[in-house]
């Protein structure tokens, strides 16, 4: 099972004001976000409460894909479209882990505590990372705590498609002697890169 986070941030690292995106909808990065997430249609999204909070009720539960929320004060009865609901990132995670032929991909959508805990805690475990690099200032609320500094960069490819700029990243995460070699990628939209 491979666990992924796709995050879309601006240049402050915000991601989100009063509980929405803080820049218009970008259509191919939502089409890309969706495209991703489903996959062959065994994948679950984990995302904290206000996350799935900031879904259209009419868009939720996210079609295709088993929903995980992030809540120590909800169950899944009291959301609309009944995700499953975990008050700790870990039993979220061991949950996934009990039925791995169940899940071929765990992607992580948010928000700001989830993604941070994601990266720092699960950082050994994690497979992708996709960025939308949103360029521009937007007033923002709730930030991200990432730095692509904080990755070492084996490779870089430049892609256009449909008007969007695509940085892939691969990065080495690896540790000596008892520890796990990883492989990592980190790809980054670079939406309007030029424009900045």
């Amino acid at each position: 099972m491979k666990i992924n986070v796709a995050v879309a941030f601006s240049k402050n690292c915000g991601i989100g004001f009063e509980n929405n995106l803080p820049w218009s909808h970008l259509k191919e990065d939502m089409r890309l976000f969706s495209k991703r997430t489903i996959g062959s249609g065994n994948n679950a999204v984990i995302m904290g409460k206000n996350t799935w909070l900031s879904i259209p009720e009419s868009r939720r539960p996210l079609k295709n894909r088993t929903n995980i929320v992030i809540s120590s004060s909800s169950s899944s009865s009291s959301l609309v479209g009944n995700p499953h609901v975990f008050s700790s990132i870990n039993d979220a995670v061991s949950f996934c882990e009990c039925e791995p032929s169940k899940y071929d991909e765990i992607w992580v959508i948010g928000g700001s505590r989830i993604y941070d805990e994601f990266l720092n805690t699960y950082y050994n475990k994690l497979n992708r990372v996709y960025i939308t690099y949103v360029c521009g200032d937007y007033e923002c609320d709730t930030f991200i705590h990432f730095s692509a500094a904080d990755y070492c960069v084996e490779k870089e490819e430049h892609n256009s498609q449909e008007g969007c700029h695509y940085l892939t990243c691969i990065h080495n995460n690896h540790r000596e002697n008892d520890a796990k070699y990883n492989y990592n990628t980190l790809e980054m939209n670079l939406e309007s890169y030029n424009n900045s």
